[in-house]
């Protein structure tokens, strides 16, 4: 084991989990003394957002895409830090273990950027399992408890699927925190449907979660 963790191969394993071990014991003593030294970390989330075209001058990549993977993966549902903690330690535990499998397998290891390239893709939708898991566990902060009815006469993207009367699809609304929300929508008057991209009006609220939408008519109101 402690061949395996220590060979060349596995450098970036190694470092990724010393620095899990490192933001785990800091974000387990702000706990406790009531500090939230990584808290700026939530507040990054949504520039991705606001600044892709001009700061990350990213081209073909549409702010649209970006949203529909942090959509994916759970970003935002929880805060970051846990999020990342969570990611470095499956990215580190995939990698070591999937080399000391391949060694033992064929008597030599993977190439560090091959291995890390397979262990990130692994590593993603257990990431996002493990966000689900995280959001039903821990306990809401007072910016995420807000009252969902507030979310009413607000804009709302499309990010996942189509809406429909009788299907939801999942879209995000900025609510009154600043904060972006996901949120499930479906469409207020039967026969109509809306798909990815499409910016709707919130007007009513169907169940706990599901909100209704129409299509805005107002060229005053824009998306937040």
């Amino acid at each position: 084991m402690i061949e395996n963790l220590l060979a060349p191969e596995n450098g970036v394993f190694l470092v990724t989990l010393c620095l899990f071990l490192l933001i785990f014991l800091v974000q387990a003593i702000s706990v406790v003394v009531g500090m939230e030294p990584f808290g700026f970390l939530d507040s990054l989330l949504p520039d991705i957002d606001i600044d892709v075209d001009t700061d990350l001058n990213l081209g073909d990549v549409s702010p649209s895409f970006i949203d529909s993977v942090m959509s994916m993966l759970k970003l935002g549902r929880v805060p970051f830090v846990f999020t990342f903690i969570l990611f470095l330690f499956l990215f580190s535990v995939i990698g070591l273990y999937g080399q000391m499998a391949i060694f033992e397998l064929s008597g030599s290891r993977l190439n560090g950027v091959l291995a890390s390239g397979g262990s990130f893709v692994v590593t993603l939708p257990l990431l996002r399992f493990g966000n689900g898991i995280l959001e039903k566990i821990l306990p809401k902060d007072e910016t995420a408890a807000i009252s969902a009815g507030t979310f009413v006469g607000r804009m709302a993207t499309i990010l996942i699927g189509t809406a429909t009367h009788e299907r939801a699809a999942e879209a995000k609304v900025v609510g009154p925190d600043g904060k972006t929300h996901y949120i499930n929508v479906v469409a207020d008057n039967e026969g109509k449907s809306f798909g990815k991209g499409d910016h709707l009006l919130i007007v009513g609220r169907r169940t706990e979660g599901i909100f209704t939408v129409i299509e805005n008519k107002n060229p005053l109101l824009e998306e937040e």
